[in-house]
């Protein structure tokens, strides 16, 4: 009997194992060859990332399975968590490829608006609640959720560049430079950042806003074309 293999809890744990690789790599060159320049930032970005990749079990548990995610969704969030983290911070690829951080936001903005939109499904869906949203309303909200976390994680940039002395909003001039202009800097670098972040959030929410409609509306026709034939075919009589 051939053996089937659950790639998605392979690729998941083989995440999580380069997690804590990273994690314990400065620990070991530290006690087995003196070094001392621990990178104790990628060691926090280490243990952040693996904690983060267990987001879609947490979810499945305390929701108690009402926010089941997908196995290509939680995927999906995984491989994220380890191109955000573990790529784009520790091996800083955020600084070696320039779209890096664009394609990371527009990923995200599609992730969030699904989530955002399993939310709000799952509540019109459920039978607990008297409230019945339109697929508008629905996908609004997707987009809404999708912006706002964006929104939050800029937030959190800014607080880490100001209170962690750090330069995720790439505000911050490369040496040498001294005037408003260079032709790889500009004083207003760290806007345009920010700014570029939010619209491609916000570009890739209102695509997965606009796709998760579309599907709405073919679900909603064909529930009510199903009642309409339910409600005119001929009755049986009961003898």
């Amino acid at each position: 009997m051939k053996r089937k293999w659950n790639w998605n809890s392979i690729i998941t744990w083989s995440i999580r194992t380069l997690f804590i690789i990273e994690f314990f790599i400065p620990i070991i060159m530290l006690a087995f060859r003196g070094q001392n320049d621990i990178r104790f930032m990628n060691m926090a970005t280490s243990l952040i990332g693996f904690s983060l990749t267990f987001i879609p079990e947490m979810v499945d548990k305390l929701s108690n399975r009402k926010m089941h995610f997908s196995s290509a969704l939680s995927m999906a969030i995984v491989l994220f968590i380890f191109a955000a983290e573990f790529l784009g911070e520790i091996k800083e690829f955020y600084y070696r490829i320039s779209w890096w951080d664009t394609m990371l936001h527009t990923v995200s903005g599609v992730i969030l608006g699904l989530i955002g939109f399993m939310l709000i499904f799952a509540l019109n869906e459920s039978s607990r609640t008297s409230v019945h949203l339109s697929p508008i309303f629905i996908c609004f909200f997707a987009f809404c959720f999708a912006l706002a976390c964006g929104a939050l994680w800029e937030i959190f940039e800014f607080a880490a560049d100001r209170l962690l002395n750090m330069d995720m909003q790439k505000f911050r001039p490369p040496d040498g430079v001294t005037t408003l202009y260079a032709d790889e800097w500009q004083y207003d670098a760290g806007l345009v950042d920010t700014m570029g972040d939010l619209i491609c959030d916000a570009l890739s929410a209102l695509g997965t806003s606009l796709a998760g409609f579309v599907a709405l509306s073919i679900r909603q026709k064909k529930k009510a074309k199903k009642k309409e034939e339910t409600a005119s075919s001929p009755q049986e009589e009961v003898s």
